[in-house]
């Protein structure tokens, strides 16, 4: 007996039979260890590094969580993958993802818990979100964020040895609880000028330094803690106003750039244990319009640079900061009242150094008439010249400089002078 089949159904079944069924999405667990630690793209399941020997494919999402015994984990991307998805996830196993391949496609990245996450592939075409929520995100290289954008959860992103990227322009605008940028160094020099983070606060870690240079004036609003190595503004190209406090147990703050950074609270500085060291340009402690001075803490270190001291109106301002004078120094005294009877209009209370060298010459300018003491201890060798600059104007009987503190470790000179244009006279 013979069976007709319709030729269309015959079709049918033959079009069945002879097309691959499409690849059902899956969640695949990362099991590969040394030896069986390759990420292929429809691979084999005797080579296999996946649970269950399954077969990656790019519909798959991946998780790479806790393995028995294993502290850190090489796995070795042969081809380009797209995964749906990428879960890292481990207080005690750390993942490096290297080879010849890379990583690809708007998959999510999600690295939560304490143990570190290191990328070395060149993931040129990746773009997904990265939801970094703990632990510790490394660049192994430069390139490999592609243009994926970091969500700033809790956790780190580290540099690699020589690597400085800059991935100002790899994350999120803030939002409310990720507001907080974790950058380990590492001993590495990074500049970030791609693009302007200042909405949010910066914790500073490891050797080296990270410098923000933004790409016109701005105000950095939230918090700063320098633990080890250097955070610096760069204000080349504007003004940066600083409205929050600088916390931390070491490290320094730089300042860098022609225009000047505005710390302009008294308590920005109380709770910094580090230095603020001004390199260029001028930092200015108080407010564009000049407020009561009130600052302490950090110690700083001026080189041919500026420290303004910007108070006003009927205030008795202080400054209790030590500071270290480097040739080429000045401190400016801005906007004031005229003096208080039986009171110093500026006191500067902590210890003061004037220079390294017998060469080294100092300046403490004031823009009007001002009564100021230095009550602290002064050393150095260098010359302090204490010069008036007001519109070519001079009010010589009060224009005074008290200087009370023990001085028994300066040997240097103090000359008092009227600044006019570009001259000095005795």
């Amino acid at each position: 007996m013979k069976l007709h089949l319709p030729m269309t159904l015959l079709a049918a079944l033959l079009a069945c039979l002879s097309t691959p069924h499409a690849a059902t999405a899956a969640e695949l667990t990362w099991t590969g260890a040394e030896g069986n630690n390759v990420w292929t793209l429809n691979g084999t399941p005797d080579s296999s590094p996946w649970n269950g020997n399954a077969v990656y494919t790019d519909e798959d999402t991946v998780i790479f969580g806790t393995l028995e015994g294993q502290t850190l984990v090489e796995a070795l991307i042969s081809s380009t993958v797209t995964p749906a998805g990428l879960t890292f996830n481990s207080d005690t196993t750390s993942y490096t993802l290297k080879g010849t391949g890379a990583m690809a496609g708007g998959g999510t990245l999600s690295k939560s818990g304490t143990s570190t996450l290191r990328l070395e592939t060149s993931n040129t075409n990746f773009s997904g979100t990265i939801n970094l929520d703990g632990g510790v995100l490394e660049l192994g290289a430069d390139g490999v964020l592609g243009t994926g954008k970091i969500v700033w959860g809790g956790g780190t992103v580290k540099y690699g040895e020589g690597v400085t990227t800059d991935i100002s322009n790899n994350m999120n605008a803030v939002t409310a609880g990720k507001d907080t940028i974790r950058i380990d160094t590492n001993g590495n020099n990074v500049v970030w000028s791609a693009y302007t983070r200042s909405k949010f606060a910066y914790v500073k870690t490891g050797d080296g330094a990270l410098t923000l240079k933004p790409t016109s004036a701005n105000t950095f609003e939230k918090d700063l803690t320098i633990e080890q190595g250097t955070l610096a503004f760069d204000s080349t190209n504007g003004a940066i106003t600083f409205t929050a406090n600088i916390k931390g147990n070491g490290g320094q703050l730089e300042k860098m750039g022609a225009n000047a950074l505005i710390i302009n609270t008294s308590s920005a500085l109380a709770d910094y244990q580090g230095v603020v060291k001004v390199s260029s340009g001028t930092l200015q402690l108080g407010s564009a319009n000049g407020s009561k001075l009130e600052f302490t803490g950090a110690d700083i270190v001026v080189g041919d640079a500026t420290l303004k001291l910007n108070g006003n109106g009927n205030n008795l301002h202080s400054v209790s900061n030590n500071i270290d004078l480097l040739n080429g120094a000045e401190i400016y005294i801005g906007n004031s009242s005229g003096p208080t009877e039986g009171s110093y209009q500026y006191t500067l209370s902590g210890n003061i150094r004037i220079g390294q060298s017998a060469t080294d010459v100092v300046d403490i300018t004031t823009q009007y008439a001002k009564t100021i003491g230095l009550t602290g201890t002064l050393s150095g060798e260098g010359t302090l010249q204490y010069l008036s600059v007001n519109n070519g104007t001079d009010d010589l009987a009060n224009r005074k400089l008290f200087i009370t503190g023990e001085n028994t470790d300066f040997t240097g000179t103090v000359n008092v002078a009227l600044l006019m244009g570009p001259e000095t006279l005795p």
